[in-house]
Order: C-alpha cells, then structure tokens, then sequence
C-alpha cells in the first residue's frame, strides 16, 4: 500500500515531486488541487476524505486536528527556525529515510 501525503500551500509542489521520487509516497499538494487560498476547515476535509496525511507548516492545522478531528486523518507538523526549501526538504529526508 502506497503511503499517500497531502502538502499545505505552505509547502513547495517540489517537495511532492521529491517525496514521490525519493520514497514513493503518492503526493498531492493543497495548490496543486485547486484548495490555493482554502480555508483551514477546507484543506483539513481533504485528507479525511481521501485517506491522507497533511504536512504542514502551520500550528493552525495541527491544533485543528488535537482539538477536534483527532483518529479522523494524519498529520504531520513541521517546526522550523530555517523554513527554506533546502531546510524542509533536509528535514523531510531525514524524517522519512528514518522511517522507510
């Protein structure tokens, strides 16, 4: 079974075409599904929906999920001083190769 991810808007669509090369991951991304500028609510109902977990940058999301949607779908949060495409993309790798 392919693990499948979706991408906040806050996340580069590189580092979907990253994770689905490097790991195999099937990979959406918020502003590539036409949810560009979605409220919090409304990217949230996506990995719900289709089996997803959403990887973000933003609290938000993750308290969203603490508070009210826990067991409903999967995330992942990413807390970064150095948020750059090269740090998330180091983090991701080293997250991911971890638990390959």
């Amino acid at each position: 079974m392919t693990t499948r991810f979706l991408l906040d808007e806050n996340l580069s669509p590189e580092k979907a075409t990253f994770l689905a090369h490097r790991f195999g991951f099937d990979v959406a991304t918020v502003s590539t599904a036409s949810f560009l500028g979605a409220s919090d609510a409304q990217v949230v109902a996506v990995p719900e929906h289709e089996d997803r977990v959403l990887i973000a940058l933003d609290l938000d999301l993750g308290e969203i999920y603490h508070g009210r949607e826990r067991g409903k779908f999967g995330v992942i949060v990413l807390r970064l001083r150095d948020q750059t495409r090269e740090s998330v993309q180091r983090l991701l790798e080293v997250f991911f190769a971890a638990h390959d």
